[in-house]
């Protein structure tokens, strides 16, 4: 009986030693020095945080690029077609098949530019450059299938156009109607010149621009205008600023640009 008393004391002796050192062990712990604990933690965020930083700087960078890319080939080829079209209206001509060839490299970068705008960009941003393609081939008298085509994709589709674009389309749609002499023909045309679908489309297009027009007839009615086709030049190119200020100022998908994108690039 007295070897079992004697046996629980010293397990509460052995007890009671090994208390004191596992409180000293953790009054160690919480001894650790601030600074260390703030660099570990530095670290971890850090391992967390700089990727998708780093992936946000790498990805605004392509970004522009890739925007400033998009309107410098609009700007070039825009000046090509133009620099034609001037010289149809103008009276000097163009040598035997130019016209043709004109059109048709037109149509190809109009396609390519579309293409590229249809990977990056929304459907609004789509259909101002299908309007504005469309308008340039009726400028140069391509009378392109594509153009058409364009059209019909941009007023039968679900886009709505960019404010900007809408309102600098709606000018020179109604400008066109107070211009003289020889002007391109942004209505339909009743001599069949160009492909039928322009019958269904173009009124679609003025349905889309229809609240812009309206002012525009207004404005024109009390301060009468009557202008020539270098007007129609300056209204196009005020339309291609419009459609490359909204490539500018969107999103193009699979960047990461915004705040959103890096609250996803953070998740696991």
């Amino acid at each position: 009986m007295l070897s079992g008393l004697a046996s629980e004391e010293g397990a509460k002796s052995e007890a009671e030693a090994e208390a004191p050192v596992e409180a000293t062990r953790s009054r160690r712990w919480l001894r650790v020095p601030k600074a260390v604990l703030i660099t570990v933690l530095g670290l971890a965020l850090s391992a967390w945080l700089l990727p998708a930083m780093t992936r946000q700087w790498d990805d605004r960078q392509r970004e522009h690029e890739l925007k400033a890319g998009v309107v410098a080939n609009m700007a070039s080829s825009t000046a090509q077609a133009l620099v034609g079209g001037e010289a149809i209206w103008s009276g000097r001509g163009l040598p035997t098949g130019g016209k043709e060839r004109m059109g048709d490299r037109w149509a190809l970068s109009a396609l390519q530019t579309e293409a590229r705008l249809r990977t990056y960009f929304s459907p609004s941003v789509v259909a101002a450059w299908e309007v504005y393609a469309w308008a340039v081939d009726r400028f140069i008298r391509a009378g392109n299938v594509s153009a058409a085509s364009a059209l019909q994709d941009a007023v039968q589709g679900d886009a709505h156009l960019d404010p900007r674009v809408s309102d600098a389309a709606a000018q020179l749609l109604v400008l066109d109607e107070h211009t003289v002499g020889p002007v391109p023909n942004f209505g339909v045309d009743s001599t069949g010149a160009t492909p039928r679908s322009d019958a269904k489309n173009i009124p679609l297009l003025h349905g889309m621009l229809s609240s812009d027009m309206k002012r525009y007839v207004a404005q024109y009615e009390s301060s009468p205008v009557v202008a020539k086709w270098t007007a129609l030049e300056k209204s196009l190119l005020v339309l291609e600023q419009a459609v490359a200020d909204q490539v500018l100022r969107s999103h193009a998908a699979g960047f990461s640009t915004d705040y959103r994108d890096l609250m996803h690039d953070l998740l696991p």
